[in-house]
Order: structure tokens, then sequence, then C-alpha cells
């Protein structure tokens, strides 16, 4: 009996992405797509720009959208290596600044005593000092 012509497996390919961005993000990929060419001497494409930018930050961003899904517990175990004097990591800190601000924003109005200009200048400085 004949055997039957084996298929060549063909790697699987990616997924699609098609995103409208403003004008502002796409001059800045133009210029990302600029300085990678120019880098690597050979033309670059838009797409493959933002697919490297895309893939070089998922993990910080991926990282947070997990402990999104358990706030409470991520706050605590941020407090505890705070208190332990433990580095935070950047999406720790990413995380620690949504909740800060959504916590201004959510007392902004309602509180007899608001926020002033310079508490909250105060809490960006202390951000930036150990960010």
């Amino acid at each position: 009996m004949p055997e039957k012509p084996q298929k060549l497996e063909r790697p699987t390919q990616g997924q699609t992405l098609s995103l409208r961005i403003s004008d502002a993000l796409f001059a800045r990929l133009e210029r990302a797509k600029q300085l990678m060419s120019s880098k690597k001497g050979d033309s670059v494409s838009t797409s493959e720009v933002a697919k490297q930018l895309l893939e070089s930050a998922r993990e910080d961003r991926f990282e947070v959208a997990d402990m999104m899904a358990k706030p409470t517990e991520t706050l605590l175990e941020i407090r505890r290596k705070g208190e332990a004097q433990h580095i935070l990591s950047r999406a720790e800190w990413i995380l620690l600044s949504h909740f800060v601000q959504k916590g201004l924003e959510a007392y902004a109005e309602r509180t007899p005593n608001p926020v002033s200009n310079e508490s909250l200048i105060a809490v960006l400085d202390a951000f930036l000092a150990v960010y």
C-alpha cells in the first residue's frame, strides 16, 4: 500500500491586531522607526516597530493586570515589602500609583479639607524619589 505524502508543518502564524492610534503616537512610532532603520542600516516597517515596543513592554503590563485581579492582597504585599525595606518592582509601583490616584480622585470633591496642591506635589516628589 502506498504511503501518504507527509505534510510539511508550517510555523503557526501569530494573531493580527488592527487599531487606531493618535497622531502623536503615530509620530512617535515614526521617529522610533527612523532610529531603528538607521541602527540596522535597513528599512523597518511601522508595524515591526510597534510590535517590538509592545513585546518589550508586555511583562510589566501583564504583571499589573494580574495584580489588579486581587488588589487587596497585592496592596498588602506591597505594604509588607515597603515595611521590610524591600525594593518594589516596576509593576508594583505602577499599581500603587494607580490606587494613590484613584484615592485622591475619589475623595477630592467629598472631603471638607481637600488635598492641597502642595500635598499632591509632595506625593509626586515621593514617587520620583524612589522610582
